[in-house]
């Protein structure tokens, strides 16, 4: 099973965004150069009409729950620690989710975010084909597994932007802008 930490955060008040994202470059570099037991990727997207906390996202892919805890464990020493400590407090709010891959292909190149909830009352296999039939074999979704903030229950990352509404649901989507895609072998 595929999880990925997605961490929502925009910079601090005082600090400007070519210097942010110079940081989060940098450690998401080193993470890659040394990569945790059970890392698969990470990458950053700007999300202008962000999630709820901030307008960047950093994604880390990994194979299982072990990986999460060895990535965890890993963001903070060795040739990652110096990176890490120098972007993190420039970060103002933030939060975070586990998310496990529903369907789909993990992609950094996605062009645009959904955020849905399944609505109450609705069975998970009547929604969860109802939003495929919505945004296409193309798509990736993410299922929330735990949430360390406020943030809805799926994650859908489409090339093409999604239709309108889902079983009367109004869709927020989100164009994102790719800022890092760091890659392990």
């Amino acid at each position: 099973m595929h999880l990925a930490y997605v961490f929502t955060h925009a910079p601090g008040a005082s600090i400007g965004r070519d210097d942010y994202v110079k940081g989060l470059q940098q450690f998401h570099d080193a993470l890659a150069a040394a990569p945790p037991n059970g890392f698969l990727a990470s990458w950053v997207w700007h999300v202008p009409e962000a999630g709820p906390v901030g307008s960047f996202e950093d994604w880390y892919l990994v194979e299982d729950w072990a990986a999460l805890g060895a990535l965890n464990a890993a963001a903070v020493t060795g040739s990652r620690k110096a990176p890490h400590d120098a972007v993190a407090p420039l970060a103002g709010a933030g939060a975070g989710g586990i998310y496990a891959l529903a369907y789909g292909y993990p992609a950094s190149d996605a062009g645009y975010r959904l955020r849905i909830d399944k609505p109450a009352g609705v069975p998970y296999s009547s929604f969860e084909a109802d939003l495929l039939d919505l945004v296409g074999s193309w798509a990736t979704v993410w299922k929330r597994q735990m949430v360390l903030g406020p943030d809805r229950e799926y994650l859908v990352d489409a090339p093409s932007r999604p239709g309108r509404t889902l079983l009367g649901q109004p869709l927020t989507v989100a164009e994102l802008r790719s800022v890092r895609s760091a890659r392990t072998a």
